[in-house]
């Protein structure tokens, strides 16, 4: 505390204060604090925008059916939604494995593990990003290292070549809040061609 005089108000306020009777509270006048706005939200969540009549008529379908799940319902005629699914999805994509899961997290968590990753691994994941990012990660025994974002919210370039070594498996490149990471400067960077992205 600086040396000089002090100022009664100052004084009664380091009393008051120490000894927590008659402590000071501040109110500002009406005027001084401006009303809190806040902005609307949006009309459409993320993926919302895509959901139509035709959706809408497929979980309908798939409610009607009772089938809930890919082990229950009737005996496979028409087959289950999810293998449905899994097969159009393998077409669209061109890949000849797919598999429908219950969440993004479980889809983070059956990837890594497909991949092979587990204990004494490292996987780059961007310090900004939804929690499942990092607990599929753990879930599968690796550990998360964690990278800078950039200006879009995604993985900054140059991140991938810094926190690689030996025991690095593979990236987990988050499109954070539907802004795609620019990939052709990130996959540039991958320091051993089989790191997985």
């Amino acid at each position: 505390m600086p040396n000089g005089p002090k100022s009664p108000s100052s004084e009664k306020s380091m009393n008051s204060t120490s000894n927590n009777r008659n402590v000071p509270t501040f109110v500002p006048p009406a005027d001084a604090v401006p009303p809190l706005t806040l902005r609307d939200l949006p009309l459409l969540g993320l993926g919302a925008a895509w959901i139509g009549a035709e959706e809408e008529e497929l979980v309908l379908d798939v409610l009607r059916r009772r089938e809930l799940s890919r082990y229950y319902g009737r005996s496979g005629v028409p087959p289950p939604m999810a293998a449905t699914l899994e097969q159009e999805f393998r077409t669209a994509m061109g890949t000849r494995y797919a598999l429908a899961v219950s969440s993004g997290s479980a889809a983070l968590e059956v990837a890594l593990g497909a991949l092979g990753i587990g204990p004494g691994d490292e996987v780059i994941v961007t310090a900004w990003s939804w929690i499942a990012c990092f607990t599929s990660i753990v879930r599968v025994g690796a550990l998360p290292v964690l990278a800078e974002i950039d200006e879009n919210i995604c993985i900054a370039p140059g991140e991938i070549t810094r926190l690689s070594n030996k025991r690095t498996k593979a990236v987990v490149i988050v499109h954070y809040q539907g802004v795609a990471a620019d990939m052709d400067p990130l996959l540039g960077k991958r320091p051993r061609p089989e790191l997985t992205s």
